[in-house]
């Protein structure tokens, strides 16, 4: 097995005819490294597993097993939508905890910077920052800013009815500084941040004035200021095993052979290598249409809006402007869509697109695939999602996140051939695997609809 490990890394990092599928699975060679290093960690502990079952099932012997995990993962990851819907993660257990990490406020425990959604960062910047409206007819005033001032830091400004500035600065003692007939009294103490001004009565304060005052705040020797702490929160996936098996019997197979020159087992064992990957896409696409709750972004294409044809095209691409806005604003993480996964008249007007050059066909060989690239960005169609309806996903270029995530426990493996004793003629094979698909970051998927009547 450890060779196979070898092999497959070896293979990822210098095969032409792989390293592309995994590049368009990926959003860079960073992500790329990350699922080279998922699948050699469900490598590696297969081979625990395979030597434990020696014990009671004499086939797990075989070394052939590890590769045909190798063929068949090989094969995933060039028709697989993983890659693109998903972040994917190896498994120590059929139920295992995947750990993320937010960064929290050691005083208050307040998020600072989540997993996902807007950051917190406004109050750990050292400059205190206070704003009001003076008051007619009130000259005396002071505020309290609650923090070690630096000297010669503060700065009132005060922008009056006529537009006109006046600004007022500290000299590092102790005393503010005006212009002529402004104040009659200011001072500051810079340790508890309590600022005392009094304006003289020509000033005439009124209630259009607005006053700002900006200090910085002395946080040297402060214990307890911009500390942060890591915080552990985990996705809990739980798996279950799954069996795909193909039958054949010994007549059928043997006047293929003869009439055709083809082995109908490579074709049976490909055929659920190839079931078992779109099993895995529709896992996902399932995952991200049947738990999204968000808002439906309403794309509206009809042919009384037009008197041709070329602006039914540039209406489309023109909102999907739209789509990538209301993406970036409910996860503030993702600001454009790095995959479309759509239903078949969605797809059909992307690939108008290609008559106004932002479209790319892709060849496919299934209706389930990869169609093309917009704009550089991949398309898929799944017909378990409705013809007019399409989600817009994020995946960060680190390959960190995802709307999705693929938890692999126990790899594709397939199984002997295994005669049937009520009639020797027939006997059959499979697959056997044990893994699961959840919708982890729903922020980072958003539905868009396309109205055409």
């Amino acid at each position: 097995m450890a060779n196979e490990v070898r092999m497959f890394s070896e293979l990822l990092e210098t095969s032409d005819k792989f390293m592309p599928a995994m590049i368009k699975g990926s959003r860079s060679e960073q992500d790329a490294k990350q699922r080279i290093k998922c699948y050699n960690e469900v490598f590696a502990q297969y081979e625990d597993i395979r030597n434990s079952a020696k014990m009671y099932s004499s086939y797990t012997d075989s070394q052939v097993l590890s590769n045909q995990y190798f063929n068949a993962t090989t094969t995933g990851l060039a028709k697989s939508f993983a890659g693109l819907l998903s972040i994917e993660r190896s498994m120590d257990a059929a139920t295992a905890l995947l750990w993320y990490m937010n960064v929290l406020d050691v005083n208050t425990s307040a998020n600072v910077l989540p997993n996902i959604g807007p950051e917190s960062i406004g109050n750990y910047r050292n400059q205190s920052r206070y704003t009001a409206n003076l008051v007619t007819g009130t000259d005396n005033y002071q505020t309290l800013l609650a923090v070690k001032i630096v000297p010669k830091s503060v700065k009132l400004t005060i922008t009056r009815v006529d537009s006109s500035v006046v600004t007022i600065t500290d000299d590092g003692q102790g005393n503010l500084l005006s212009a002529a007939n402004v104040l009659t009294v200011g001072t500051v103490n810079y340790l508890n941040g309590t600022i005392t001004y009094d304006f003289t009565a020509a000033f005439t304060p009124v209630n259009t004035d607005a006053l700002v005052i900006t200090a910085a705040q002395d946080q040297t020797g402060i214990s307890g200021v911009n500390r942060f702490k890591a915080d552990l929160l985990n996705y809990t996936i739980t798996t279950h095993p799954e069996i795909l098996i193909g039958e054949s019997n010994l007549a059928s197979v043997a006047a293929m052979k003869k009439a055709t020159s083809a082995n109908p087992d490579d074709i049976i064992m490909g055929k659920l290598i190839e079931l078992y990957t779109k099993m895995v896409n529709s896992a996902l696409v399932n995952a991200i249409d049947l738990n999204y709750t968000g808002t439906v972004t309403d794309i509206t294409i009809t042919q009384s809006q037009f008197l041709d044809y070329r602006s039914t095209i540039d209406k489309f691409a023109g909102e999907l402007n739209a789509v990538n806005q209301v993406l970036a604003t409910q996860s503030t993480k993702g600001c454009r869509a790095t995959a479309y996964v759509c239903g078949a008249n969605v797809i059909s007007q992307f690939e108008k697109c290609a008559e106004i050059g932002l479209y790319v066909e892709e060849p496919s060989s299934y209706i389930n695939d990869l169609k093309g690239y917009y704009k550089g960005v991949p398309v898929l169609e799944h017909t378990n999602i409705g013809t007019n309806y399409g989600y817009a996903v994020h995946k960060t270029l680190d390959g960190q996140l995802a709307p999705c995530i693929r938890g692999m426990f126990l790899p594709l493996t397939n199984t002997p051939a295994v005669g049937n004793y009520d009639n020797p003629s027939q006997y059959a094979a499979g697959v056997y695997y044990q893994e699961a698909a959840e919708l982890i970051t729903p922020q980072l998927a958003t539905k868009f609809h396309l109205v055409t009547s």
